[in-house]
Parts: structure tokens; sequence; C-alpha cells
């Protein structure tokens, strides 16, 4: 339910704000040298608040394993670089992704749903042995 959450806001912080997640998508695009960012007080806030988005999303994923909702073989750290790769992914979908689904009856924000639903799916602790 937390990862669920963080998935939620992050969809409505893009929803609400496109410009400060375009800013976002450009400053961790690759095309800096991540020395360069200790410069401007405006971009070591933009990294300082994404890092602490990160931190508490993979708290929020430890704490799931550890209470038992999330399934206890898997790496936090690997499953929340993961979500916020499907998070960013889904954020920034290409023009001709979104006319794929969207010939099919499919809007973002169903795509958004369904890919919750399989996450939940993915990492949820249903008490079955995995192999």
């Amino acid at each position: 339910e937390k990862v669920t959450a963080y998935r939620d806001v992050c969809d409505e912080f893009a929803t609400k704000y496109p410009d400060y997640q375009k800013c976002c998508n450009f400053m961790m695009s690759g095309r800096f040298d991540p020395s360069s960012m200790r410069v401007n007080k405006d971009i070591q806030e933009v990294g300082r608040m994404m890092g602490e988005m990160y931190t508490r999303f993979r708290n929020a994923i430890q704490a799931g394993i550890e209470d038992g909702s999330i399934r206890s073989d898997v790496e936090p750290e690997e499953i929340a670089v993961l979500l916020t790769m499907i998070s960013d992914g889904i954020n920034n979908m290409r023009p001709d992704l979104l006319m794929i689904l969207a010939s099919r009856g499919i809007d973002k924000e169903k795509f958004s749903r369904d890919v919750k639903r399989l996450i939940t799916v993915m990492i949820t602790n249903t008490g079955k042995r995995r192999t």
C-alpha cells in the first residue's frame, strides 16, 4: 500500500506540474556532469528532493518486507530502482506508444492502473514459496 501511494504521488506530481517533471527529467538525463550540479542551488535542491523521495520509497519497500506485506526474496534497492524506472517511463511515455494504447481503447490512466495492479502482483507476499 505504501508502494502504491508512492506511485500515486509521482503520477499526481507529473500531472499537476508537467513543467517541473520535465525539469527533473532534463536534469537527470545524463547530459550534465554530476559534479557541476553542485554549483547551482536550484539544481542542488531538486537533486536533494529527488534523493529524499527515493530514500523514502526504498524505506517503504524495506518496511513492507519486514512486516511481511512484500516478498522477502526481493532486494529493496533493486525494486526501488525498477519501480522508479517504471514510474518515470509511464510519466514520459513516447507518443507512438500512447497512440498504440489508444488504438486499443486504453488511455494513459487505465494503463497506469493496470501497471499498478501488475506491480502489486509482482511484489506482494502471497505466503506461497517461490522458486
